[in-house]
């Protein structure tokens, strides 16, 4: 009774978990407050940094890392601005800034980062944000090439170093990501001018794209001969492909509105104005498979000779072996004709018609039993997805950020216009 009346008094009395607020005003400061920070504590940025010239490391710390509002700003020759490594039992959260350059990069094990109300800007190669692993949520930003006659920069990049055995584990399309933490789940963004790139679908990546608005920017993601693993799966849903003829560049969206190489996924709900320029027309998506072409050195993959190519489009994995499991796009305004892409000439005796076929590899029709995960995804908090693109996205807020506003940078947005020409849905 003595020891029990003991552990009583001890608990009463023992002090609550306090979690701290913090508040910077420099990289210095930040890192400062970061490696005092315990899980659950926020750190809040109070002004804007130009000379932001060493990564902010946050490496196993669940903590909530924002600016005061999204007008503060960082940017400075550090590559990323921002470097994170998962924390095990909480999320790190990124939010409310504008940022310059190559921004945030994500890696670990651990909980889904979850990044929101950013305003990123690039003009370089590399990625804004590059995520190293998959489980991720990114919602209520804008992506913009800060150079816009400028083709080459990248919007968000997804080189999972998981490596050949992420890719070698059963799909998480739709509902199969039970728990939300599996996929990279991009909801309610808009890309400005990232003509090539504005995703960029890498090596064993899991991506979810939805509600998103592609002003004159493209999706893409890789196959074996272009990447040294491949695309896993990806889902692009109700988003809102927008053309428009600015300039030579600006509307020269490099090969289709969504262009994959490898793995599977479904392409649903889209609306893709129809690309024809000065330059001429080009798909609304394409699928490829480079394996059979010699168009490109594709010397780690070597010459696809028999079906199906190593991790091609249409196929899959059940946790033992290469499996087909085929595209499906359904549903979507303006699709037109879909691209086969052998990367001609051929290498060997297989074409492009031998490798991917409709209603074996990809179907124009419904994916039977699937449906897309809660959206908006609950780690944004309540909210409603409706129509296409981020104006049908709303939050109310969400992991532990509060309410959220987008905050759009280009300039000159007004020339935006949703003005795809009529066309049958298939």
């Amino acid at each position: 009774m003595k020891k029990l009346l003991c552990l009583i008094c001890f608990c009463l009395l023992a002090p609550a978990i306090v979690f701290a607020d913090a508040s910077c005003t420099d990289q210095a400061s930040c890192q400062t407050a970061v490696n005092n920070a315990v899980d659950g504590d926020t750190i809040t940025l109070t002004a804007s940094d130009s000379a932001w010239n060493t990564s902010l490391i946050i490496s196993g710390k669940g903590i909530h890392f924002k600016g005061s509002s999204g007008a503060i700003s960082i940017s400075g020759s550090a590559s990323p601005l921002i470097s994170i490594s998962k924390d095990a039992t909480d999320h790190v959260e990124i939010s409310n800034l504008t940022t310059s350059g190559p921004a945030i990069d994500i890696s670990g094990t651990g909980k889904s980062v979850i990044i929101h109300d950013l305003s990123a800007s690039n003009d370089t190669a590399t990625g804004i944000i590059t995520f190293y692993v998959n489980g991720a949520l990114v919602y209520n930003c804008t992506f913009e090439n800060s150079t816009p006659d400028v083709q080459g920069v990248y919007g968000l990049q997804a080189k999972n170093t998981g490596g050949l055995s992420d890719w070698q584990t059963a799909s998480t399309l739709g509902g199969a990501d039970t728990d939300g933490e599996r996929n990279i789940y991009i909801e309610g963004c808009t890309f400005n001018y990232l003509t090539n790139a504005a995703i960029d679908a890498d090596d064993a990546s899991r991506l979810v794209v939805r509600y998103c608005t592609f002003n004159n920017s493209a999706a893409a993601g890789h196959g074996y001969c272009s990447s040294a693993i491949g695309a896993r799966t990806w889902e692009f849903i109700n988003n809102d492909f927008v053309y428009t003829e600015y300039s030579t560049n600006r509307g020269n969206v490099a090969n289709g509105w969504i262009k994959m190489r490898g793995g599977t996924g479904v392409i649903t709900g889209n609306n893709f104005d129809v690309l024809s320029g000065t330059w001429g027309s080009k798909p609304s998506i394409s699928l490829a498979v480079w394996e059979v072409g010699s168009g490109e050195n594709c010397g780690q993959s070597g010459c696809c000779t028999s079906y199906p190519c190593t991790r091609q489009i249409g196929q899959g994995h059940n946790g033992t072996s290469q499996i087909t499991d085929p595209v499906y796009i359904w549903g979507n305004t303006n699709t037109g004709t879909i691209e086969l892409d052998g990367n001609d000439p051929a290498c060997g005796t297989l074409t492009i018609s031998d490798v991917l076929q409709a209603d074996r590899d990809y179907y124009l029709a419904t994916k039977s039993g699937y449906a897309e995960y809660t959206c908006p995804h609950p780690l944004a908090g309540t909210g409603s997805c409706s129509g296409v693109g981020a104006s049908g996205y709303t939050v109310g807020g969400g992991g532990g950020g509060g309410s959220s506003t987008r905050y759009p940078m280009f300039n000159g947005s007004s020339v935006f216009t949703v003005g795809g020409q009529p066309a049958t849905s298939q």
